[in-house]
């Protein structure tokens, strides 16, 4: 079920949260359950960024069912470095502009901005916005030009413009530059506990993708070869256990091995 489906009285489930999470109503903070089971007050804060201070949510108990009505999000903003090519003079303002080519944009791209996104990991359907707040959003080159130009943010080139000539703007054709490299890790597991990731390497045997060829602290890891999806689960098993921010950083060597 939808969350825009469920009244303010009712109470939310996990696959609720997952559908509140994917229609930018809440941020993660880490893996959420597939699951039609019932979520706590402790459930919400573990899973997604809440006010903790808001008063129907603060007079619950940690073991008490939470109702729509009872959660009040707090949009978490990341900052992302994007590089531009040069920049045009419209309607009395610049905006910034992209290059003509991805590759150019991967290799040329000299000037700076930063922008700000709920997402952690830029993708496909990531919205900019030129404040923390993310109130204010950000438009790119397609008013000086017919087509919209390639940026580029950390070793990925995009494009920013709106698929169906309305708002909301949004990176499309998010793609790795050439040249950098991605390395593949076998019999790999994830879950919501250092067991449960060991038994999903056995079970499922998964392959992660990450940009450091050892894996160690700080390090990321991917569901894909693109570097595009962020394992978003607790614990990973990959070559070793590791523990997760949640954004498919790798934190620290896990305390306990398979």
């Amino acid at each position: 079920m939808s969350w825009a489906s469920i009244s303010n009285n009712q109470t939310v489930s996990f696959s609720n949260l997952a559908n509140a999470v994917a229609n930018g109503v809440f941020t993660q903070k880490t893996g959420i359950p597939d699951s039609n089971e019932q979520i706590t007050k402790a459930d919400a804060d573990t899973y997604v960024n809440i006010n903790t201070s808001y008063a129907p949510y603060a007079a619950k108990a940690s073991n008490q069912l939470v109702v729509k009505s009872d959660l009040d999000p707090v949009i978490t903003s990341f900052a992302h470095t994007i590089y531009y090519y040069t920049t045009c003079y419209y309607d009395g303002f610049y905006v910034e502009r992209g290059a003509s080519t991805a590759d150019t944009a991967c290799t040329s791209n000299a000037y700076s901005i930063t922008l700000y996104s709920t997402d952690f990991a830029l993708g496909n359907g990531s919205i900019l916005y030129y404040d923390s707040a993310l109130n204010s959003p950000w438009y790119s080159d397609t008013v000086c030009e017919v087509t919209a130009g390639y940026f580029k943010v950390d070793t990925y080139s995009f494009r920013y413009y709106s698929p169906g000539d309305e708002d909301p703007w949004q990176i499309q054709n998010y793609t790795l530059c050439a040249g950098q490299t991605a390395y593949s890790f076998g019999n790999c597991g994830k879950g919501s506990s250092i067991s449960a990731a060991c038994s999903d390497a056995t079970a499922n045997n998964r392959t992660f993708y990450s940009e450091c060829s050892v894996l160690s602290a700080g390090c990321s890891l991917f569901n894909n070869s693109n570097l595009t999806n962020p394992v978003t689960e607790a614990y990973t098993f990959a070559d070793a256990n590791w523990d997760m921010d949640g954004n498919g950083v790798i934190t620290a060597y896990s305390s306990t091995q398979c």
